[in-house]
């Protein structure tokens, strides 16, 4: 039932912008189909001195498969200048980014859109927003914050990562963050094998014949020993949802969350900044691709 909704979904995106691509105004753009409203929002601004030329838009359901699906649903109606723009998540680890053609689908230059921010040089300003109104963040260098947030998620995401490897179905929409995270300062600590035991009876599709919480400890030990990049590893989100904590636990500025953060991430970063990454290359190819 849900792939027969999701393929609605999908032609529906093409049959609502189907006269673009035969409008003399619009046929000779460039179309970025993006994951979801905030990125259309973040490559817009990118953008903004290509915005003759370009289009972004989204899915109306958001995500990674919608937008490989929709942009190979408009490539089989013979229009070519359109292109989806994904997060890796751990497909450059695991070599499935191979699969997808490179030079319609483009990627992340790491696990997804915030951590590729976050390996640019932007996280003081956040930090500066974060602690503006903290009289003792003058105690803090803002390096040791995001060293230190990097860190805890860091084992998070390799926990995520065996959990897709080995198809262990632990359910991380049920996971809280907080009770899992302790903060003493700027100082992070994560009890991973608490979340295991936490995660399993909340997972309908583990497998509890096959896995135990001792097995799955295993397995995150041993993927954790391969040291794996960590911009490769880490998930934005959990980025966004650890720096929370310390802003609520420690900079008292209970008015941050997880998404404004994310908003910050992606106001800080600047055309100028983002032209660092392969993916900015990759779509100013794709746009000079397209010139007459």
């Amino acid at each position: 039932m849900s792939s027969l909704r999701d393929a609605v979904v999908t032609q529906s995106w093409f049959d609502s912008n189907f006269l673009l691509f035969k409008h003399e105004k619009s046929s000779d753009k460039v179309f970025f189909l993006v994951e979801g409203i905030s990125d259309v929002a973040f490559f817009k601004k990118i953008l903004k001195r290509q915005g003759d030329r370009v289009y972004i838009s989204s899915p109306e359901k958001t995500g990674k498969r919608e937008v490989i699906d929709a942009v190979k649903s408009v490539k089989d109606n013979n229009y070519n200048n359109i292109y989806g723009i994904c997060d890796s998540d751990f497909e450059k680890i695991t070599g499935s980014i191979s699969d997808y053609e490179p030079s319609v689908f483009l990627f992340t230059d790491f696990h997804d859109l915030e951590i590729t921010m976050l390996s640019l040089d932007i996280f003081y300003g956040v930090f500066l927003e974060c602690t503006k109104n903290y009289s003792e963040a003058h105690k803090f260098k803002h390096e040791e914050v995001l060293h230190n947030v990097f860190d805890v998620v860091y084992q998070l995401g390799v926990l995520k990562f065996i959990n897709m490897r080995d198809s262990l179905k632990l359910n991380f929409k049920a996971l809280r963050h907080g009770s899992f995270i302790e903060i003493n300062g700027i100082n992070c600590e994560i009890n991973i094998k608490d979340i295991i035991i936490d995660l399993i009876p909340k997972s309908n599709k583990f497998d509890n014949s096959m896995y135990s919480v001792e097995s799955v400890y295993h397995l995150y030990n041993e993927a954790l020993s391969n040291n794996i990049d960590k911009l490769h590893i880490c998930n934005g989100h959990d980025f966004c949802e650890v720096l929370a904590l310390v802003n609520h636990r420690t900079f008292q500025n209970q008015n941050i969350n997880s998404e404004k953060l994310e908003t910050m991430l992606r106001l800080s970063c600047s055309e100028h900044e983002f032209m660092k990454t392969e993916l900015y290359s990759h779509i100013k190819s794709a746009i000079a691709t397209h010139l007459y």
